[in-house]
């Protein structure tokens, strides 16, 4: 902070520079672009991580198997890509680039890095000069031998970061460099009128600013400011600084919290898990899932059914279903209740239970039996049973 007091007593004192530089005091927009991109670099590594987290469940006939399709999907996509991280980076291509290609190929599933592709209206569109890992196929790649993932929410997402950072910046380097400003030591030092106005007094004068002003000014040095006779320095400006300088402080802080919560808006995350507050985070965690991971899901889900199952199978109940339900870790205590409610209803198995929580079913045939408290009754029984009191009661 001292170079612009600095250079302010070589202007004066006749030196080449004349203007104390911009970037002394300024904040580049390269650095509140940062803050952008920072925001939405969390975003996107929220979102890409916590979809890898999802189980891809498999059903033939309506029963849930865990066979070929599902260690495709779960566990080796090919052969040198975990399931992890393959579908991450396939929800962060997207997130990027709102769209992204897989090829399918013997058996097993491939992220382009690079296609062009040729849409067309009545037949499949087409896909060329694929390229993996800088590796390009010289093959053309039909619609049918492909899943093709089209995300416009994110074309929309940027859009809206787009408008409203270019005018939220400006706000965010005033207040920066208003806080920059305060921070710059200010004082005037009197010259006595006899100084000796020759070419020597003039140099002498200027080594004195640029040696003991500048050991001065600096606040890692201990130093103590040799006055000549009838020359005086003053310090300006140090009433309430630190008061404003805290302030503005906060200022700043507070615009850059803001473009955290408005970039999560647009991606639809809530803007405290984005930030890691610990308030509310349940309901957070909820809305997260439902309406930022969800839609993905289903558009993934869809994809690899019309493509990798088709009608006649999906219609026969052979599908996959990407479950998102296990990507918030559950507490026991907490789906206690809800958990015994579906059981004494019939509706959970013991091993659907086990599986709600995280736990490996269990393979005897009483873990896939459902119980029925005696609190519940088909309602013909009901009746039946009234049928029978009320005849009794008329004999």
């Amino acid at each position: 902070m001292t170079i612009a007091i600095i250079d302010f007593f070589r202007s004066f004192f006749g030196e080449d520079e004349k203007y104390i530089p911009l970037d002394a005091i300024a904040l580049h927009s390269e650095t509140t672009d940062a803050f952008k991109e920072l925001a939405k670099e969390a975003s996107i590594a929220l979102i890409s991580k916590a979809f890898s987290l999802a189980e891809f469940r498999t059903y033939q006939k309506g029963k849930e198997i865990k066979q070929k399709d599902y260690y495709l999907f779960n566990i080796e996509p090919n052969l040198n890509t975990p399931a992890a991280s393959f579908w991450e980076s396939v929800v962060r291509k997207l997130l990027e680039r709102s769209e992204c290609l897989i090829l399918v190929q013997n058996g097993s599933l491939y992220l382009a890095d690079d296609y062009t592709k040729h849409p067309y209206v009545f037949k499949a569109n087409e896909y060329t000069g694929v390229c993996i890992d800088d590796y390009v196929l010289t093959d053309v790649w039909f619609e049918d031998k492909v899943l093709f993932l089209d995300y416009p929410s994110t074309v929309d997402a940027d859009r809206r970061i787009a408008g409203m950072y270019s005018e939220f910046s400006k706000l965010i380097n005033s207040s920066a460099n208003g806080y920059l400003g305060s921070k710059v030591r200010k004082g005037k030092l009197k010259i006595p009128t006899n100084w000796m106005k020759t070419e020597q007094g003039q140099k002498d004068l200027n080594a004195y600013v640029n040696s003991q002003m500048a050991d001065f000014m600096n606040p890692d040095v201990s130093s103590v400011l040799p006055l000549t006779s009838d020359m005086d320095y003053e310090e300006l400006g140090s009433a309430g600084r630190s008061s404003s300088n805290g302030e503005s402080s906060r200022e700043t802080k507070n615009y850059v919290n803001d473009v955290f919560d408005f970039i999560a808006i647009a991606y639809g995350i809530p803007p405290s898990l984005l930030k890691g507050d610990v308030i509310d985070t349940k309901e957070a965690y909820s809305n997260f899932i439902t309406f930022c991971l969800n839609p993905i899901a289903k558009l993934v889900q869809d994809e690899i059914n019309r493509k990798m199952f088709g009608r006649n199978e999906y219609v026969g109940k052979s599908y996959l279903k990407i479950d998102t339900s296990n990507i918030k870790s559950k507490d026991l205590r907490d789906v206690a209740n809800s958990i015994d409610l579906l059981m004494r209803n019939g509706a959970f198995t013991i091993n659907d239970a086990i599986k709600a929580v995280g736990y490996e079913p269990i393979s005897d045939d009483i873990g896939e039996k459902r119980f029925m408290t005696k609190n519940y009754d088909l309602v013909e029984n009901f009746e039946r049973g009234e049928n029978i009191e009320s005849g009794k009661a008329d004999e």
